[in-house]
């Protein structure tokens, strides 16, 4: 089932915006972010949020309560997009065994009540050593 809609949770929710750094301009990924995908909205799915290593890592959950907090984007520009953001977390055929996420397509609910099957970076590994980010929102960690 192909879709054109991605769900960003951590680090990439800082290259939705335009994230310019002084010295160098646009970052590579700010770029691919903004000349790719348009943002629809303030989402969230159905899983729970861990600290990896400075960044996060979702995995769903069968409970209801369990909701992780991010921005729904829709690709307006190439499918090379998403091979890049691939390419940035670690899941083309190049990267090692196991990867440490998997793109998948997952439900995501906008604001406004609306579900969306999108593409989702989830974390691949065990997380019992994980710290679990009880809010969802990698933004309030």
């Amino acid at each position: 089932m192909p879709t054109d809609c991605l769900f960003v949770y951590g680090t990439l929710l800082d290259y939705g915006f335009h994230v310019f750094h002084a010295s160098r301009g646009m970052s590579p990924l700010a770029k691919i972010m903004q000349e790719n995908f348009q943002l629809l909205g303030k989402a969230s799915t159905q899983g729970r949020l861990f600290e990896i290593a400075g960044y996060p890592g979702l995995q769903l959950s069968d409970h209801p309560q369990d909701r992780v907090l991010g921005e729904l984007y829709q690709l307006k520009g190439s499918i090379a997009a998403l091979h890049a953001l691939d390419d940035y977390e670690g899941c083309t055929a190049a990267a090692p065994q196991p990867h440490e996420f998997v793109r998948q397509l997952i439900t995501v609910t906008l604001e406004d009540g609306r579900a969306h099957q999108a593409w989702g970076y989830l974390y691949n590994h065990a997380t019992e050593h994980c710290a679990l980010i009880a809010s969802g929102d990698y933004r309030q960690s």
